[in-house]
């Protein structure tokens, strides 16, 4: 309670375990997977409550970023992440934020990566929102027409991101707010009473 810059962050960091944690008061992102080297990770039956934005004095210049200023209960790069059973409610801004970069392969095989069964619920904003990705060659969510491959070194399928069975319910903006180019796959949602 009562935490002044996020409760919980993991920078370029893999194969950790965050479990049944209470985020509760957080001025910025509760639980931050800050980079996309911060994969592999579990994030589930967590609770990021009261999530607010940073409010500076004019002319402050204060060693926080963008994110900070709009934050979400769950912010995340890497679509590398088993991230379910959590519960967003009351953040300033977003429930959970999917933040990719233009250069994320979307190397996931959705046995251990997933983003499903996470609520998100009266926030300021969005509940689930998804960043959109600028156009470039190398971001292959810049082109929906882009096959679906195996990456035989990693073992991994590349194929599009899923968002499975979330529930988004009186959030002040959209319950869903996708906006990407393509290979995101809904399955499954269940979004009522939102603005």
């Amino acid at each position: 309670r009562n935490n002044f810059n996020k409760f919980l962050s993991l920078h370029a960091t893999q194969e950790v375990e965050v479990k049944w944690n209470v985020g509760y008061d957080t001025i910025g992102n509760d639980f931050f997977l800050e980079d996309a080297e911060a994969k592999r990770n579990v994030v589930e039956y967590n609770l990021g409550l009261g999530t607010k934005a940073i409010v500076l004095p004019p002319g402050a210049n204060p060693p926080v970023g963008d994110e900070d200023k709009e934050p979400a209960a769950f912010w995340f790069m890497s679509a590398d992440n088993k991230i379910a059973n959590n519960r967003a409610a009351g953040s300033t801004h977003y429930g959970f934020w999917y933040s990719p970069t233009a250069n994320d392969s979307f190397a996931v095989d959705g046995a251990n990566s997933y983003f499903k069964d996470n609520v998100a619920h009266s926030n300021g904003h969005h509940g689930i929102y998804q960043d959109k990705v600028f156009s470039n060659s190398a971001s292959p969510r810049a082109q929906p027409w882009y096959p679906a491959v195996w990456n035989a070194i990693a073992g991994l399928y590349d194929g599009p991101y899923q968002m499975q069975d979330c529930t988004a319910y009186k959030n002040r903006r959209n319950g869903v707010w996708v906006r990407s180019y393509g290979r995101v796959v809904l399955d499954g949602l269940k979004v009522a009473d939102n603005r």
